[in-house]
């Protein structure tokens, strides 16, 4: 097959190529970007914004302060928070973003990623939609971390002080689902002083076991 040349064959890339998509001013982009991720929801071209962290071998990509944006009208179709970090990665009919956290819920509390929701942005009835839904699977601890995270309970207690390190061990242990243990955790700023940014740890914290409670 003859491969065109000339002014023909520049017509042919520009005619195979996409639209341009520049990201609008966001929490991750700046006016203009070039987005991180391209996809299409049945005929609407969508744009991913945001930070990229790194490129994964399958073809998606790990991002940050990201917004999916429709490349035609502009308008947020999903956005998540400054400190979320997400999975993206384009999928048939539409995209895919899974939020993810990190967490001490690893064998001996050593730091995994947890998946804890699911966006699906797609054409439904001739709209493109957005549509969530919690994925986030308890975690066994073992009793050993367990009893690890109950020494530092205690001491926290008798200090009245505590670290991210402690209210994210608390956490896991509460995912587990223990009811006592998530008790301890709702009622820890009651006991001990939580500020700063320990403060923002307990409250993604907080935010992450009412999402759970609402499933």
């Amino acid at each position: 097959m003859a491969v065109p040349a000339g002014p023909l064959a520049l017509a042919v890339l520009l005619a195979a190529a996409p639209a341009p998509c520049p990201c609008p001013a966001g929490i991750g982009a700046s006016e203009g970007d070039a987005p991180i991720l391209r996809a299409a929801a049945g005929a609407v071209d969508l744009a991913v914004c945001g930070f990229r962290e790194r490129s994964l071998a399958d073809g998606r990509v790990e991002a940050s302060e990201l917004e999916v944006v429709r490349c035609d009208s502009r308008k947020v179709l999903l956005q998540l928070g400054a400190r979320s970090r997400a999975l993206v990665g384009a999928v048939p009919g539409g995209l895919a973003v899974t939020e993810v956290v990190s967490l001490p819920a690893g064998p001996g509390g050593s730091r995994i990623d947890l998946a804890v929701r699911r966006h699906e942005v797609s054409e439904e009835g001739g709209r493109v939609v957005a549509r969530s839904r919690v994925v986030l699977v308890r975690p066994a601890v073992e009793k050993a971390v367990l009893d690890r995270t109950s020494a530092r309970y205690r001491k926290a207690l008798r200090s009245r002080s505590a670290g991210s390190e402690l209210v994210e061990e608390m956490l896991v242990a509460a995912l587990s689902g223990s009811g006592d243990w998530e008790r301890r955790y709702r009622a820890f700023p009651h006991e001990v002083a939580v500020e700063g940014d320990v403060a923002e740890t307990y409250q993604e914290g907080l935010a992450l076991l009412d999402l759970l409670a609402r499933r």
